[in-house]
Protein backbone atom coordinates (compact mmCIF):
# COMPACT_ATOMS: atom_id res chain seq x y z
CA UNK A 1 0.00 0.00 0.00
CA UNK A 2 2.78 2.49 -1.17
CA UNK A 3 2.18 5.76 -2.80
CA UNK A 4 2.94 6.05 -6.60
CA UNK A 5 6.90 6.93 -5.72
CA UNK A 6 7.36 4.64 -2.59
CA UNK A 7 7.21 5.07 1.14
CA UNK A 8 9.30 5.52 4.23
CA UNK A 9 8.22 5.53 7.83
CA UNK A 10 6.49 8.97 8.52
CA UNK A 11 5.45 10.42 12.03
CA UNK A 12 1.90 10.55 10.48
CA UNK A 13 1.75 7.82 8.05
CA UNK A 14 -1.62 8.36 5.64
CA UNK A 15 -2.67 5.02 6.10
CA UNK A 16 -3.27 4.98 9.71
CA UNK A 17 -6.13 7.48 9.00
CA UNK A 18 -7.07 11.11 9.88
CA UNK A 19 -5.46 13.28 12.88
CA UNK A 20 -6.37 17.06 12.59
CA UNK A 21 -4.25 19.40 10.65
CA UNK A 22 -2.41 20.99 13.35
CA UNK A 23 -1.50 17.82 14.72
CA UNK A 24 -0.30 16.35 11.19
CA UNK A 25 1.94 19.40 10.27
CA UNK A 26 3.86 19.75 13.64
CA UNK A 27 4.61 16.21 13.65
CA UNK A 28 6.43 16.78 10.38
CA UNK A 29 7.91 19.99 11.74
CA UNK A 30 9.11 17.76 15.21
CA UNK A 31 10.36 15.06 13.08
CA UNK A 32 12.94 18.13 10.95
CA UNK A 33 14.01 19.47 13.93
CA UNK A 34 14.62 16.31 15.96
CA UNK A 35 17.00 16.02 12.23
CA UNK A 36 18.36 18.92 13.35
CA UNK A 37 19.35 18.45 16.69
CA UNK A 38 17.10 19.77 18.80
CA UNK A 39 17.93 19.07 22.85
CA UNK A 40 16.10 16.43 24.48
CA UNK A 41 13.76 18.64 27.08
CA UNK A 42 12.71 20.65 23.88
CA UNK A 43 11.58 16.84 22.49
CA UNK A 44 10.17 15.51 25.47
CA UNK A 45 7.97 18.90 25.49
CA UNK A 46 7.31 18.87 21.36
CA UNK A 47 6.02 15.47 22.13
CA UNK A 48 3.61 16.14 24.83
CA UNK A 49 2.34 19.28 23.11
CA UNK A 50 1.69 16.52 20.06
CA UNK A 51 -0.25 14.27 22.12
CA UNK A 52 -2.18 16.62 24.14
CA UNK A 53 -3.83 17.28 20.82
CA UNK A 54 -4.67 13.96 20.06
CA UNK A 55 -8.17 12.81 20.40
CA UNK A 56 -9.92 9.44 20.13
CA UNK A 57 -11.81 8.31 17.60
CA UNK A 58 -15.57 8.98 17.90
CA UNK A 59 -17.08 5.76 19.30
CA UNK A 60 -19.05 3.48 16.54
CA UNK A 61 -23.15 3.96 15.93
CA UNK A 62 -25.34 1.17 17.02
CA UNK A 63 -26.52 -1.65 14.73
CA UNK A 64 -29.22 -0.27 12.89
CA UNK A 65 -32.35 -1.94 13.73
CA UNK A 66 -33.47 -2.60 9.90
CA UNK A 67 -31.20 -5.61 9.83
CA UNK A 68 -29.70 -4.19 6.29
CA UNK A 69 -26.37 -4.95 7.50
CA UNK A 70 -23.68 -3.05 9.43
CA UNK A 71 -23.51 0.59 8.04
CA UNK A 72 -20.38 1.30 10.68
CA UNK A 73 -18.73 -1.99 8.93
CA UNK A 74 -19.69 -0.65 5.32
CA UNK A 75 -17.49 2.41 6.25
CA UNK A 76 -14.81 0.71 7.53
CA UNK A 77 -14.93 -0.78 3.79
CA UNK A 78 -15.21 1.88 2.34
CA UNK A 79 -12.23 3.62 4.26
CA UNK A 80 -9.83 0.59 3.60
CA UNK A 81 -10.33 0.62 0.09
CA UNK A 82 -10.05 4.34 -0.26
CA UNK A 83 -6.79 4.21 1.25
CA UNK A 84 -5.88 1.33 -1.12
CA UNK A 85 -6.63 3.03 -4.40
CA UNK A 86 -6.22 6.87 -2.89
CA UNK A 87 -4.28 7.40 -6.37
CA UNK A 88 -6.74 5.89 -8.68
CA UNK A 89 -9.59 7.39 -10.16
CA UNK A 90 -12.64 5.82 -8.81
CA UNK A 91 -16.04 7.78 -9.29
CA UNK A 92 -18.63 7.76 -6.08
CA UNK A 93 -20.84 5.22 -8.18
CA UNK A 94 -18.04 2.51 -8.74
CA UNK A 95 -17.01 2.54 -5.32
CA UNK A 96 -20.75 2.18 -4.32
CA UNK A 97 -21.37 -0.47 -6.60
CA UNK A 98 -17.98 -1.96 -4.92
CA UNK A 99 -19.74 -2.16 -1.65
CA UNK A 100 -23.01 -2.77 -2.89
CA UNK A 101 -25.22 0.07 -1.69
CA UNK A 102 -26.29 3.32 -4.06
CA UNK A 103 -24.39 6.33 -4.07
CA UNK A 104 -26.88 8.32 -1.63
CA UNK A 105 -26.80 5.70 0.62
CA UNK A 106 -22.80 5.83 0.49
CA UNK A 107 -22.56 9.56 1.26
CA UNK A 108 -25.49 9.12 3.82
CA UNK A 109 -23.66 6.42 5.78
CA UNK A 110 -20.17 7.70 5.14
CA UNK A 111 -20.64 11.46 6.77
CA UNK A 112 -22.92 9.68 9.44
CA UNK A 113 -20.27 7.44 10.79
CA UNK A 114 -17.12 9.10 9.89
CA UNK A 115 -18.20 12.38 10.71
CA UNK A 116 -17.33 14.45 6.75
CA UNK A 117 -18.29 13.38 3.10
CA UNK A 118 -16.38 10.62 1.27
CA UNK A 119 -15.05 13.13 -0.74
CA UNK A 120 -13.40 15.31 2.39
CA UNK A 121 -12.23 12.09 3.74
CA UNK A 122 -9.99 11.51 0.49
CA UNK A 123 -8.94 14.88 -0.25
CA UNK A 124 -7.72 14.33 3.65
CA UNK A 125 -5.91 11.19 3.17
CA UNK A 126 -4.55 12.53 0.04
CA UNK A 127 -2.58 15.86 1.53
CA UNK A 128 -1.58 14.06 4.23
CA UNK A 129 0.62 12.06 1.63
CA UNK A 130 0.95 15.43 0.11
CA UNK A 131 2.78 16.37 3.83
CA UNK A 132 4.61 13.43 3.80
CA UNK A 133 6.63 13.66 0.90
CA UNK A 134 7.11 17.55 1.19
CA UNK A 135 8.91 16.64 4.60
CA UNK A 136 10.63 13.76 2.09
CA UNK A 137 12.09 16.56 -0.01
CA UNK A 138 10.10 16.32 -3.17
CA UNK A 139 10.17 19.48 -4.89
CA UNK A 140 8.42 19.34 -7.83
CA UNK A 141 4.91 20.41 -6.79
CA UNK A 142 2.97 19.96 -10.22
CA UNK A 143 4.26 16.45 -10.41
CA UNK A 144 2.92 15.83 -7.18
CA UNK A 145 -0.46 17.30 -7.11
CA UNK A 146 -0.78 15.24 -10.53
CA UNK A 147 0.37 12.03 -8.77
CA UNK A 148 -2.33 12.74 -5.76
CA UNK A 149 -5.39 13.15 -8.17
CA UNK A 150 -5.69 16.59 -7.79
CA UNK A 151 -6.69 18.21 -10.71
CA UNK A 152 -3.72 20.82 -11.19
CA UNK A 153 -1.14 22.79 -9.53
CA UNK A 154 -3.43 25.76 -8.06
CA UNK A 155 -6.26 22.95 -7.09
CA UNK A 156 -3.65 21.25 -4.71
CA UNK A 157 -1.81 24.81 -3.30
CA UNK A 158 -5.98 25.84 -2.49
CA UNK A 159 -6.63 22.59 -0.51
CA UNK A 160 -3.32 22.22 1.04
CA UNK A 161 -3.38 25.84 2.40
CA UNK A 162 -7.24 25.69 3.64
CA UNK A 163 -6.04 22.03 5.04
CA UNK A 164 -2.61 23.27 7.27
CA UNK A 165 -3.18 27.21 6.95
CA UNK A 166 0.40 27.32 4.47
CA UNK A 167 0.69 26.87 1.04
CA UNK A 168 2.97 23.29 0.34
CA UNK A 169 5.89 25.50 -0.86
CA UNK A 170 6.02 27.53 2.55
CA UNK A 171 5.63 24.25 4.16
CA UNK A 172 8.75 23.14 2.34
CA UNK A 173 10.61 25.94 2.36
CA UNK A 174 9.95 26.25 6.38
CA UNK A 175 11.02 22.79 6.95
CA UNK A 176 14.44 23.68 5.45
CA UNK A 177 17.36 21.01 3.72
CA UNK A 178 17.39 17.88 4.93
CA UNK A 179 20.53 16.28 5.65
CA UNK A 180 22.55 15.28 2.59
CA UNK A 181 20.94 18.49 0.75
CA UNK A 182 22.74 21.41 0.48
CA UNK A 183 21.70 24.33 1.95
Amino acid sequence: MGGPRGERASPVPWKSGLSSPVVAIEAHRLVADIGRGIDADERHERVLALLSGIRPLAAPQPRPASGRGDAAETVQTVKTLVRRRLFERWPLADIAADVGTSVFTLCRLFRRHAGLPLHRYRRRLRLREALRRLADGERDLTGLALDLGFSEHSHFTNAFRAEFGVPPSGFRSARGPRPGQGA
